[in-house]
């Protein structure tokens, strides 16, 4: 009897791993092939730059709820904002569920005002546009958020 448990064990950790494997090896296709954010990201002059950043899209009840803790890049130069989880949070599909990499032109950002999340927290949220020409906001907890909304509202960026 203790076999036969042991044997019907394994083989259920085994198919757990190999489904595992398979969803990530999906998943690294799937982020090679991606069309967009192909040209590498200039960080030779970032104006801002902060990581272990939370945040979460308000793209719809699902991302509002989802989010990223501790687990996200802000990066700014002159020409764009990006923002991505770092790995390998990249992976497994997560910043396709919960709409968290973002990169964005900086004619495209519409405002960038601190605001409060349904819990009264304090965050920065950022109003943009997206290539399609949807408007979308993403919530973000950043350390130093009035540095961040500053540089929005200086006449150079």
């Amino acid at each position: 009897m203790n076999t036969n448990i042991e044997y019907w064990f394994l083989t259920f950790v085994a198919v757990v791993f190999l489904w595992n494997v398979l969803v990530l090896i999906a998943s690294i296709i799937y982020r090679r092939h991606k069309t967009t954010d192909q040209i590498p990201f200039d960080e030779s002059n970032l104006v801002f730059n902060e990581s272990w950043v939370s945040g979460s899209s308000r793209k719809n009840w699902f991302t509002r709820i989802g989010g990223a803790g501790k687990c996200l890049i802000v990066s700014a130069n002159e020409k764009e904002l990006y923002i991505r989880p770092f790995l390998p949070f990249r992976f497994l599909f997560i910043p396709e569920f919960f709409d968290l990499e973002h990169r964005i032109p900086m004619k495209n950002i519409e405002s960038v005002v601190p605001a409060a999340d349904m819990w009264s927290r304090a965050t920065t949220r950022i109003t943009f546009t997206t290539s399609e020409g949807a408007s979308r906001c993403f919530d973000l907890y950043l350390t130093d958020g009035n540095k961040f909304t500053a540089l929005f509202h200086e006449p150079s960026v």
